[in-house]
């Protein structure tokens, strides 16, 4: 794996931080907007994280620096995502522009899987039991 670069290890301590601080819960993906270097600012090219399904977006307006460290913390099994419903995005006033999908499908054209991140089970089973 490559190494992080000074903003993306700044990036993933925030993520780790804010899942570990609520480990019993799930952060949606809007939490993160806050981390500087997180969501992309106007005029900047948008980055979206996909899913292992063919056209499963799971969000969208990242940074490539964002996208390479939840790629990152994804493959070494730091985190994961979990489904969760539309309506707690809807509710937070964040929606991205796709049609609703469900988890492990395979889409012609692109769908949201609403989800959020959490500790992989074998982070919390080792941490929490």
């Amino acid at each position: 794996m490559n190494k992080f670069t000074k903003k993306q290890l700044a990036i993933s301590n925030e993520i780790i931080q804010i899942v570990l601080s609520d480990y019993e819960e799930v952060i949606l993906f809007s939490r993160f907007a806050e981390i500087e270097g997180f969501s992309t600012q106007p005029g900047e090219k948008n980055y979206l994280l996909y899913s292992d399904h063919e056209n499963s977006i799971l969000w969208t307006g990242l940074t490539s620096d964002a996208l390479k460290v939840l790629q990152s913390l994804q493959k070494i099994e730091i985190v994961e995502t979990v489904y969760v419903s539309p309506a707690v995005y809807l509710i937070e006033k964040y929606y991205i522009k796709f049609p609703i999908g469900k988890p492990g499908q395979t889409y012609k054209k692109p769908h949201w899987i609403p989800c959020g991140l959490t500790l992989a089970a074998k982070v919390r089973e080792l941490n929490y039991g």
